[in-house]
């Protein structure tokens, strides 16, 4: 069998392969929901499949090569090649669905995809409008991931680049640890009442945990002066941020505090956070290597697919395409809802 129809085949029916340990619940799910038009396709029902073969017997194939035949369907032969291609297209879940299921169960379930391949090209299901266009969205999104690829093959970071990154985004490989400290305050009409202190009370007793942090108070101690999540919290366990993730409302304030200090009070939607810096640390070339020639890569991939659009000659409907209307306000009987203080941004 041609590595062609092998792909036709996948583009049929792997997405069933491997759901469930090689069952055919994918069948099931679009005989569930049926295309809006054409013949309705029923429900396949399998049976289980037949216990893997004993490691002996698996280990004995190893030699195969890729062109032996070991599966035909009336006609059509399947090769050891055929049957690796398709479980290496698949997703690594998939790859290890198929691994525990061992070859019988692999090949039980690709012949009747096969069979059922068959009856639905004797049944001109492939004619179909809705086969059709999902065809060839298969065949973009397929020709597109292959030309990505093709393209990001093409793109090389020297030794040079990665250096002249580094030293033009040094903030970006300063990495801060925080602590967080949140008091919240009170929605303006609750009932019952909800947890929260009003905006001055709650202020007020984020700078007393400042006080007590900056005397040196256990951060465990301090948790414990709340009683529930509505009143607030500090984190017990601090956490690493870069500095380039902090949003702009942060990132000054962050870069100019030292080691231990804590930051003044910042508004929140429903209270007010501060933040502790407990270590400042700088993330060295070499270490960022990997990274940076990732970005670059991106970065360089994303500026290449740019190009193609515009030698595309695209064109796109105003109208059609206009971003969507704001939201009205709310009213003023219904207050908007609050939401979490803000923590930097991950």
């Amino acid at each position: 069998m041609k590595e062609g129809k092998t792909r036709e085949s996948k583009i049929l029916w792997s997405g069933a392969l491997v759901v469930g340990l090689l069952t055919f619940s994918g069948y099931a799910q679009q005989a569930a929901t049926p295309p809006s038009s054409g013949p309705k396709p029923a429900a396949v029902e399998m049976k289980p499949a037949t216990p893997a073969p004993a490691p002996a017997a698996a280990a004995s194939t190893e030699g195969d090569t890729p062109n032996k035949v070991v599966l035909k369907v009336g006609d059509h032969s399947v090769t050891v090649g055929d049957l690796d291609y398709f479980i290496s297209s698949l997703p690594q879940q998939g790859q290890q669905a198929a691994k525990q299921a061992g070859r019988q169960a692999l090949g039980e379930n690709y012949a009747a995809g096969m069979a059922l391949e068959q009856q639905a090209l004797r049944d001109h299901l492939d004619q179909e409008p809705d086969f059709q266009r999902q065809l060839e969205l298969t065949r973009m999104q397929e020709l597109a991931k292959a030309e990505v690829q093709k393209l990001y093959g093409t793109i090389t970071v020297t030794p040079d680049d990665i250096s002249k990154y580094y030293a033009g985004h040094a903030q970006d490989f300063v990495n801060i640890e925080v602590r967080r400290i949140v008091v919240r305050t009170k929605p303006g009409t609750t009932n019952p009442p909800a947890a929260g202190a009003d905006a001055d009370a709650a202020k007020a007793r984020l700078e007393a945990i400042r006080k007590e942090l900056a005397a040196g108070k256990d951060p465990t101690e301090i948790s414990k002066e709340f009683k529930d999540a509505g009143e607030g919290f500090i984190d017990v366990k601090t956490q690493t941020v870069r500095m380039a993730q902090f949003g702009p409302e942060w990132r000054d304030t962050v870069a100019k505090m030292k080691e231990g200090e804590v930051s003044d009070a910042h508004a929140a939607p429903d209270g007010f956070v501060a933040l502790q810096l407990v270590k400042r640390s700088t993330q060295d070339q070499k270490d960022a290597t990997s990274e940076i020639d990732r970005d670059l890569k991106q970065q360089r991939l994303q500026a290449a697919v740019d190009d193609l659009k515009k030698k595309a000659g695209i064109w796109m409907d105003s109208n059609y395409f206009a971003p969507p209307a704001p939201a009205p306000p709310p009213s003023a009987a219904q207050p908007a809802p609050q939401a979490a203080p803000q923590a930097p941004k991950q």
